[in-house]
């Protein structure tokens, strides 16, 4: 062919956007055929969603070799999908490689050609087709594919080539690591010794610990990991352990059933890494001597391991606020439009306006403020109404009774028809009225006014109650739940949400890229360790990767830099420990794209409230407060004036802590007396102290002033948060001699150890509560924003877990005596519970009503135990917001976690960039 036609097919492949797009089709395609496949994979998942049989398997799937197609071409298990796909991908090889020259001189002949093979993209495309080809043709008997089918994941990289915003910002992702490459290897170099120092103080501390002994690495027949009774096993002097005489001997094919889990600083290592992530899986079976080398490594080591992240997200901002100074150059500003709009009060629409616009109107109606209040208190009494109602309590008899009473309920539900009409009203009212704006005039304008983030929100208030109202299926506490969604309406206040999507406008390029690349390598690893875990002897965490969804959850966790599962494949624990060492680093970098742009849009300037630092009170010109003798008490016990007054303070605040660390010794059995005398000494020295600051009050510019006598600013003393402290350190104790049977007697050593507070006045020479303080004034508004952000997601996703939860009675969890299962008193059946009609469905009889089918319930925990009522599920979504827990959640759950994590997780972190 001539090359005009090769020119013809280059630009086909690379500037055709239909046939980019049906790429992107079919590789999405087929990635998610083979995720889904996975459910239908009988040897792991033994119980599938749905039956799928030949047809479909040899259709979509390709998991049964004796399916219809994969027996008619006798080329071990495949489906139509991979055999197009294999088609597609290989035609295009073909004509990139022949057309390769064409893209850059460096790929003509054949050294070019093989070069071009061996770049990113086309090795990509090679690994993914080949494992289909060897098991085909070359290798027909054996099982290869199916031992490296995990490499189809890799067709996702296929995309990045697709779109050229995707090189773009990896340029830029490259540049970041170009700049801090010094830094950078200065950090890799600190975190790789001491990952290999503390490694090695485990394996010292722990290899003959008989708790790190671990036998589930072997079948059930080969060793009862159960049964075995690790006391009985031996370990030598280099950590190899026999557990012969405990039952389970070593055999030719598993020389070495149980193993220490530290019996060799790599396998140490591991569990290093973990810890250095900030993971303890092992902290109940640690020696002692380990638990001081994880508290040397949890006070210091995660901090200097944790340099690299900071590094890399410092130097991403940086190239982010060039990048934007770069386009805020060339890009014209546009004209700001005008916030406050004047409505004509003669027309019934411009008073509406003002009345129901009133934030946007520079002439808002009176009684539009005290509307306002009025919806805001019934969106807070629906929402607790709500909140409580999931409440139960049992009484003397043993009975459970709702918290409130059917009184009150009937209230609630009257509010809640009161409070829909009203949001029904307002909500017409705006649309009918938003055609005052010019920017939302005429039907177009209302279509783009309601499909704004707060009329989506409003109308979300009440739509659920109506379509409830007019049907007879019931689903109450669906339609209770979604009044929680009432709360978003709070976020014309604060424009969190509103904000947030301008955040994504301005770095939707690089957010593109990110979120893509975070993605790829959520299923990546997903697929991995998927295909590495599943074969796990360990029963408990093959479980957790049965099928790719499964593991998907997991992985994600991984990510987001939790741990829950520890006793890996060698596959497994290389895979998890590339995760927390790059994959998670990378998968957080939209987190600091979005915090870098959220602080950028909301923050204001502060430079009108400096003056809060010039005045207060504070003493100038040589003055002071009080009387001589009070001015020199409050200078001897703060450490002013001589030496002694220095030693004084000294003193202080040595013996606060030497009295702290004394009590903490005597909490350990047989040290209750340790030093107890001493603790006489401290609290005459407290005394002493606490009566010296007390007289010296006056001229403390803290309490004292040029217009507050000295009993005043005795009292303000009296009552502060630090005078507080020291009475808790002292007060006890003379307490509990004159009352020594008394509470506070049988307590007063709690009470003492809240003397460790005082410490904080050390402050002033070591500062850091101080700029603490300072930080969150500066980011005050940012701050405020993101935190409102965060608790509305909190309470939202907190009453989707309660929905997905509260009925849960097939997935187990161990039992907690606060759940208050797991007895044999419990009955077997509960039946569903009868709902009256409520008053407001009045047209509809009760017989008609569509009530739930009654939830059968066994005698061990499950997820309803857990999630009992809203607070509950406030409390384990609250801990998914930092530490996760490896539950199996029904699939409304999982939605919820993944969304929970990847949303409310970005307003934490976002925080914490902040």
């Amino acid at each position: 062919m001539d090359a005009t036609s090769r020119e013809s097919i280059y630009n086909f492949l690379e500037k055709n956007t239909t046939y980019e797009k049906l790429t992107i089709f079919f590789i999405l395609l087929n990635v998610v055929g083979f995720i889904v496949g996975t459910f239908f994979n009988e040897q792991y998942n033994p119980s599938p969603p749905f039956a799928c049989g030949s047809t479909c398997d040899s259709l979509w799937f390709g998991n049964d070799e004796t399916n219809a197609l994969s027996t008619f071409l006798n080329i071990g298990s495949t489906s139509v999908l991979e055999l197009i796909t294999v088609c597609i991908f290989t035609v295009d090889y073909i004509l990139r490689l022949w057309t390769a020259d064409l893209e850059h001189e460096s790929y003509k002949g054949l050294g070019g050609r093989i070069r071009y093979m061996l770049s990113l993209y086309p090795l990509v495309d090679l690994v993914s087709l080949a494992p289909f080809y060897i098991n085909s043709f070359i290798v027909r008997e054996s099982d290869f594919e199916s031992s490296f089918q995990w490499v189809r994941a890799l067709r996702l990289f296929r995309m990045l080539r697709v779109e050229g915003r995707y090189d773009l910002a990896l340029g830029m992702l490259d540049d970041v690591f170009y700049e801090q490459r010094g830094v950078l290897g200065v950090a890799l170099f600190v975190g790789a010794t001491i990952w290999l120092g503390a490694s090695s103080l485990y394996y010292i501390a722990e290899r003959d610990n008989p708790d790190m002994i671990y036998c589930g690495a072997v079948p059930n027949d080969v060793c009862d990991s159960d049964a075995v009774d690790v006391s009985m096993c031996t370990i030598d002097e280099w950590g190899f352990v026999d557990c012969t005489l405990a039952g389970c001997p070593p055999t030719d094919e598993y020389p070495e059933p149980c193993f220490n889990l530290y019996r060799s600083i790599p396998s140490a290592s591991y569990f290093t890494l973990l810890n250095l992530f900030g993971e303890y899986p092992m902290i109940d079976s640690h020696s002692f001597a380990g638990k001081i080398v994880g508290t040397i490594v949890a006070v210091i080591a995660v901090a200097v391991f944790a340099l690299p992240a900071g590094i890399v997200g410092n130097g991403f901002e940086d190239v982010i606020a060039r990048r934007r100074e770069e386009k805020s150059g060339e890009d014209e500003e546009e004209p700001l439009k005008s916030k406050a709009l004047i409505a004509g009060s003669n027309s019934l629409r411009g008073r509406m306006y003002n009345v129901f616009h009133s934030r946007a109107s520079s002439n808002p109606a009176p009684l539009s403020g005290a509307f306002e209040y009025l919806t805001d208190a019934l969106v807070i009494i629906t929402a607790l109404g709500f909140m409580l109602d999931t409440v139960s309590f049992t009484n003397e008899d043993g009975e459970s009774r709702p918290l409130i009473t059917l009184f009150f309920s009937e209230v609630f539900d009257y509010v809640e028809v009161v409070s829909a009409g009203i949001f029904t009203y307002q909500y017409i009212m705006q649309v009918y009225s938003i055609s005052e704006n010019p920017d939302y005039n005429g039907l177009s304008g209302r279509i783009q006014y309601v499909t704004s983030f707060i009329p989506l929100v409003d109308l979300l208030s009440f739509l659920p109650f109506w379509i409830n109202a007019f049907t007879p299926i019931q689903f109450s506490t669906t339609v209770r739940c979604v009044r929680l969604l009432r709360i978003l309406r709070f976020d014309r206040y604060t424009n969190a949400f509103s904000s947030f999507d301008d955040v994504l406008r301005d770095s939707a390029d690089i957010l593109a890229m990110t979120g893509f690349t975070a993605l790829v390598l959520w299923v990546f690893f997903s697929v991995l360790l998927y295909f590495s875990e599943r074969d796990n002897h360990d029963e408990e965490v093959a479980s957790y990767y049965r099928t790719i969804p499964h593991a998907m959850w997991v992985t994600l966790l991984n990510l987001a830099g939790e741990s829950p599962l520890s006793n890996y494949t060698v596959v497994g624990k290389v895979a998890t420990g590339i995760i927390g060492l790059f994959a998670s680093g990378l998968f957080g970098i939209p987190i600091g794209v979005l915090g870098a742009g959220f602080e950028e849009l909301v923050e204001e300037e502060d430079d009108d409230n400096q003056e809060e630092e010039e005045g207060g009170g504070q003493q100038t010109g040589g003055k002071y407060f009080g009387t001589g003798q009070e001015h020199a008490c409050f200078c001897f016990v703060n450490g002013e004036g001589s030496k002694i007054a220095s030693l004084f303070e000294l003193l202080s605040h040595s013996l606060c802590l030497i009295t702290v660390v004394i009590g903490i010794v005597q909490t350990v059995p047989g040290w209750e007396n340790f030093l107890g005398s001493i603790e006489w000494i401290a609290v005459i020295f407290f005394t002493i102290e606490y009566a010296l600051r007390l007289y010296g009050a006056p001229s403390d510019p803290d309490f004292g002033g040029e217009h507050v006598d000295s009993h005043t600013a005795r009292i303000c003393f009296v009552i502060s948060f630090f005078s507080f402290v020291d009475l808790l350190g002292i007060a006890p104790f003379y307490f509990a001699l004159a009352f020594p049977n008394s509470w506070i007697a049988a307590n007063d050593f709690y009470l003492r150890l809240f003397r460790i507070v005082r410490l904080i006045k050390l402050d002033k020479y070591f500062p850091s509560i101080t700029l603490i303080d300072d930080v969150v004034r500066l980011k005050r508004k940012v701050l405020t924003v993101t935190g409102f952000a965060a608790v509305t997601l909190w309470i939202i996703f907190a009453a989707f877990l309660y929905l997905a939860e509260n009925l849960d009675t097939e997935n187990a969890v161990d039992p907690v005596p606060v759940y208050g299962c797991g007895s044999s008193n419990r009955p077997a059946i509960i039946e569903a519970q009868e709902e009256e009609v409520p008053f407001w469905k009045f047209w509809i009889k009760e017989e008609e009503m569509i009530t739930p089918e009654p939830v059968y319930e066994g005698l061990e925990c499950t997820m309803s135990d857990r999630f009992q009522n809203f607070f509950d599920s406030m409390i384990y979504t609250g801990m998914k917001d930092y530490d996760f827990q490896c539950n199996i959640y029904s699939v409304g759950s999982f939605l919820s976690c993944h969304s929970s994590c990847l949303s409310v997780l970005s307003f934490v972190f976002l925080q914490a960039f902040i």
